[in-house]
């Protein structure tokens, strides 16, 4: 029986392949407190940058994948029958990028290579290797050959081909270990699915649409402060529900009537779940104003039960809460809830 076409199965493997080993060292980098913006499939199959606000440097990444343990060679990253190696494709990308801007230029493979089977600069390779390097880059890159050398850096990597999401998992959860300590009790999966789903979307925003820095930074880039913010949201969710009974003490004495307190207590439960949703972006930007009233307000001194009541009102009369959560007690129950974070 004739063997069917793997030709597609084998790319979407590769994609994989570099994706996740991209992911990895995201969080190898978020982990050492590195800055990092990453764009899959453009220019190259992954672009890393640096700082992430404005960005001074650019990794050019090839991902490349074998089947078989054989060390890849200086001649088959040097040599191709049809269009440019893999060495001087990877290197024209320096060609995009003009001064005062770093470039780096990185190969990565599963398998080592002859003249090293560990990570090493292009400019510490031994010298017959070199050389063929220098060869390699003569058409291109006439008389800076070796500069472009000092560029070149070739990776291991050490994600398995055969289980690499179990290894992808292990290194989120090495994450989830340093940001919320060892006896952690959160699952990364569903963050780490997240991810991923975001590294997707942004992947299939059409390069066609890229006109400049801007574009590419705002819709093909995930960078730190994108994981930073979802990990504080993950936080956020599983944080337990503060313990506000002496604020409501406080509201007790002054004045509140028990009516009044049994509707704060239904209402903390509902404020602190709406809260604590990121994908709630209409409770969130209701938050940001209560902060922003409760940062304009001498809280030390004022009276809590006071200082609830214009909550309220201010944000009533200026129309900034939204038709779902017009009750006072809601309003006041998320104001308790910030303000308890505040102090």
């Amino acid at each position: 029986m004739k063997r069917r076409e793997s030709a597609g199965s084998d790319t979407a493997a590769r994609f994989d392949f570099q994706k996740n080993w991209a992911l990895c060292e995201m969080f190898r980098r978020h982990n050492d407190g590195i800055e990092y913006l990453v764009a899959f499939e453009f220019h190259e199959d992954v672009l890393f940058l640096t700082p992430e606000n404005d960005p001074k440097s650019v990794e050019f990444v090839q991902v490349k994948t074998s089947k078989t343990a054989k060390a890849r060679t200086i001649s088959s990253l040097t040599n191709a029958p049809k269009g440019p190696s893999v060495i001087l494709k990877l290197a024209n990308n320096s060609k995009f990028v003009g001064q005062p801007t770093a470039v780096r230029l990185i190969l990565v493979s599963n398998t080592p290579f002859e003249f090293s089977a560990t990570e090493i600069a292009g400019d510490d390779i031994a010298e017959p290797h070199k050389k063929k390097l220098i060869k390699a880059l003569a058409k291109e890159f006439s008389g800076s050959e070796a500069e472009v050398v000092k560029k070149l850096h070739f990776i291991i990597a050490n994600l398995p081909v055969d289980d690499m999401e179990a290894f992808v998992k292990g290194k989120a959860t090495e994450l989830f270990e340093k940001r919320f300590g060892i006896d952690f009790t959160l699952s990364p999966t569903s963050w780490l699915r997240l991810i991923q789903g975001e590294i997707r979307r942004r992947n299939n925003y059409p390069d066609e649409k890229i006109t400049g820095i801007k574009e590419l930074l705002d819709n093909k880039c995930v960078g730190r402060s994108l994981i930073e913010q979802t990990l504080d949201n993950v936080e956020k969710a599983h944080r337990p529900t503060p313990d506000l009974s002496m604020i409501r003490g406080q509201l007790e004495k002054g004045g509140w009537t028990l009516p009044g307190l049994v509707k704060f207590d239904k209402a903390v439960a509902k404020a602190a779940a709406n809260y604590s949703d990121p994908s709630n972006t209409e409770c969130k930007r209701l938050a940001d104003a209560v902060a922003a009233f409760l940062d304009g307000s001498d809280i030390e001194n004022i009276a809590l039960s006071t200082l609830l009541d214009d909550l309220y009102e201010t944000l009533l009369s200026k129309k900034m809460i939204p038709p779902p959560y017009q009750d006072k007690f809601f309003i006041c129950a998320l104001g308790a809830l910030i303000f308890y974070e505040k102090l």
